[in-house]
């Protein structure tokens, strides 16, 4: 029966291959050959920085990379195994035939596994291929790298599996699986952030850099030895080698078979009717339609925490940019000695940030509606109210949020008042573009995928607006000089100049600093306003000639 499912399986897999359009397959194919391209420079440095370390330095560094990979593949793979464990369609039929449910399961681990736990076993295997050749590895490093990263991958999404099941026992299904999606996101953010480290400590100038030795309780501690003894030829390499497959054997196989044993259970209690609670049926106050648009948005982003991981590059490259920033040893890095100079750099930062990833959070404004959508069509309202509460919703959560960090930041570092109050309209304005953006996007090119959820909005209106958007960086290049040139020549007049890439006007008149300050609030505001309405008129254009019948596309 395990062939009957392989065959069944393979040509499900090379018929969606087939089914794909060909300007996806180019996509893939390109990005296949864009990763080998990148493998190899990476590499390369790899193998440069183990120059840097020291052995036991070095050694760490591979127990916690090794531990960091397993949790990644771990986390990552679960949005995917909770899909093939609950949500596919054939599974109630596959579970009525006279199939062994391990063979069943058999073939859902493979079809997991072979995602992204097998991509990343490919990039390790290749990377460690590169630094091998170029570090002068013995021949027994490769292998024994080889049959650890597959070992690896293997728990991993075995483990992957065995959390979902867990997660559907202490919680109903619709939010295990948003925890999932969740824990994903975290995770891969957690290991971009941990991919810094490098940047960070390697500031000073030190020709050897040393890391505290890993504890040795942890897990991947043999798995970092048997490397070390194979790149080395030791003979103990074999030995060490041997012992973590079996290792890894012995506890893939024991995960695989706790999991098999309790999947149809979990199945059963995932695909069990919700029990909806007994509502208030008093009517509510009544509301202007854009109001209650906007209400409902942010009742739909509230009870799913999904959709907030639609700011997870908002948030990457943020942080990014500031531990890059922080961490630089520049005097205008320093937010507590430098305030004005650490305040101007970073509103820099945030118009990247904002216009780039903000964006794709209000995009998915008519994608969320997902199974609903029909009620656009019967709602007696009309597609500019639709809009109009869309963008009031996605500007009012991420312009309050802001809001929030920009006052928070005006606590901690003792911002002067008018540099808040200069940071607060530069944020909101960009903000609103970024909402108005989004909203223009989702009603222009928004989509919704029975398949696959999470894609809102067609790939070519994904690139037109990230292109567009990139513009509007350049166009509030200007209002953003004035507004931070006349905040630090204001400080620099009350305590002096400070360190700063922005000419300081501190010799001006303080009527022509005012002027100044004063001109960038009003091109920021009137930009903003320009931009939001001719994206909010060409999206209640879209929405009127086309309704939202093309979500089903």
């Amino acid at each position: 029966m395990i062939k009957t499912l392989w065959y069944y399986q393979k040509t499900t897999m090379r018929h969606q291959y087939e089914a794909l359009p060909s300007g996806r397959k180019v996509l893939y194919i390109t990005l296949i050959a864009l990763a080998l391209f990148i493998m190899i420079p990476f590499g390369l440095g790899a193998a440069a920085a183990g120059n840097v370390f020291s052995p036991e330095s070095l050694r760490a560094v591979i127990v916690y990379l090794m531990l960091s990979t397993l949790a990644v593949i771990t986390f990552v793979t679960m949005p995917r195994t909770f899909q093939l464990l609950f949500g596919s369609k054939d599974i109630e039929f596959l579970f009525t035939l006279p199939v062994p449910s391990r063979h069943l399961f058999a073939m859902q681990f493979f079809t997991g596994w072979a995602g992204f736990p097998l991509l990343s076993f490919l990039l390790l295997t290749g990377l460690s291929i590169i630094i091998g050749a170029v570090s002068g590895a013995h021949v027994l490093f490769y292998p024994a790298a080889t049959l650890l990263f597959f070992g690896l991958s293997v728990l991993g999404a075995g483990l992957s599996f065995l959390l979902n099941l867990f997660l559907v026992y202490i919680l109903p299904a619709h939010r295990a699986q948003q925890l999932t999606t969740i824990i994903s996101f975290i995770s891969a953010a957690l290991f971009i952030l941990a991919s810094q480290t490098p940047n960070i400590v390697m500031q000073n100038d030190s020709t050897s850099l040393t890391i505290e030795e890993a504890p040795e309780w942890l897990p991947t501690q043999p798995v970092a030895a048997a490397l070390f003894a194979s790149f080395q030829g030791e003979g103990s390499g074999v030995v060490y080698t041997a012992a973590c497959l079996g290792a890894l054997a012995v506890a893939s196989l024991g995960v695989l078979w706790f999991a098999e044993k309790h999947y149809m259970s979990s199945w059963q209690r995932a695909t069990e009717p919700v029990k909806n609670k007994i509502k208030s049926t008093r009517p509510g106050e009544a509301r202007s339609v854009p109001y209650a648009i906007a209400f409902k948005e942010w009742r739909a982003v509230q009870r799913n925490p999904k959709e907030w991981t639609t700011c997870f590059t908002f948030a990457l490259i943020l942080i990014l940019m500031f531990i890059n920033f922080f961490s630089s040893g520049s005097a205008l890095a320093s937010p507590w000695a430098n305030p004005a100079s650490a305040w101007s750099s970073v509103h820099v930062m945030l118009g990247p940030a904002i216009l780039l990833g903000l964006q794709q959070f209000a995009a998915a404004a008519f994608g969320r509606e997902g199974e609903s959508r029909w009620m656009l069509r019967v709602l007696p309202v009309t597609p500019r109210q639709i809009v109009l509460g869309k963008f009031l919703a996605h500007w009012i959560m991420t312009g309050m949020t802001l809001a929030g960090l920009e006052l928070l930041a005006f606590l901690v570092f003792g911002w002067n008042i008018i540099l808040f109050f200069a940071g607060l309209v530069l944020t909101l304005s960009l903000t609103a573009v970024a909402a108005a953006s989004g909203i223009w996007a989702g009603a222009s090119g928004g989509t919704y995928d029975e398949k696959n959820p999470q894609k809102r909005v067609r790939f070519d209106t994904g690139v037109i607006s990230f292109f567009l958007n990139m513009l509007y960086l350049l166009l509030f290049f200007i209002p953003a000089w004035m507004l931070l040139s006349a905040g630090l020549s204001l400080q620099a007049k009350w305590s002096g100049p400070e360190p700063a890439f922005l000419p300081l006007w501190n010799t001006a008149p303080w009527q022509w600093i005012t002027l100044l300050g004063a001109g960038g609030i009003l091109s920021a505001s009137g930009l903003a306003l320009l931009l939001v309405y001719l994206h909010l008129r060409h999206g209640t254009k879209e929405l009127t000639e086309r309704g939202v019948d093309y979500l089903d596309a």
